[in-house]
């Protein structure tokens, strides 16, 4: 008499191929990918989302192998909702034996348009001594990008500064 079973000591392997470690979207959801290796998968969760899985070679809807022993990798993804700002997406694999791993990812949702001033020159300033500095602050929650007529900016933290060369007297306007 034999009785077939299959012996699985070994915790899922997680890896999230996208979203990137600390990538920035303007969507409400994000799209996570990723492959799992494991003898006896049973589930991917992605916040709560229970992913879809595929055989990685195949791409066939992955069956769960249960007690057949077949080892091999399997996609998975699951298209879940961020908030605005930072979010942790966690995805979490489970295999009949019980065994769990829980692996991360951090993004950034910017939704909200970068909140952007002047400081100096002030609104109506008599510039005497060209070239001059145009400086101000810039608040949102993912870096950003200043420039002042089309040339970049320096930024540094939150403030930011451009050296402009006037080429003639008379009113001026910057862009920023």
């Amino acid at each position: 008499l034999t009785q077939p079973f299959v012996l699985d000591t070994t915790p899922p392997v997680v890896r999230i191929l996208q979203p990137a470690p600390g990538a920035s979207t303007t969507a409400t959801e994000v799209t996570v990918t990723g492959t799992v290796d494991d003898l006896t998968l049973q589930s991917v969760v992605v916040n709560g989302t229970v992913a879809a899985i595929q055989d990685a070679e195949s791409g066939a809807e992955a069956g769960f192998p249960g007690l057949s022993g077949v080892e091999g990798s399997r996609t998975f993804v699951a298209t879940v909702p961020v908030a605005e700002g930072a979010n942790t997406l966690s995805v979490t694999a489970q295999d009949l034996a019980g065994h769990e791993t829980r692996v991360d990812v951090s993004v950034t949702a910017d939704r909200t348009p970068p909140q952007l001033t002047i400081a100096s020159p002030g609104e109506a300033a008599i510039i005497a001594n060209p070239p001059f500095t145009v400086q101000g602050s810039v608040v949102d929650l993912t870096s950003v990008r200043v420039a002042v007529d089309g040339a970049s900016a320096d930024v540094v933290g939150s403030e930011w500064s451009a050296r402009v060369d006037a080429a003639a007297d008379g009113d001026r306007t910057v862009t920023v």
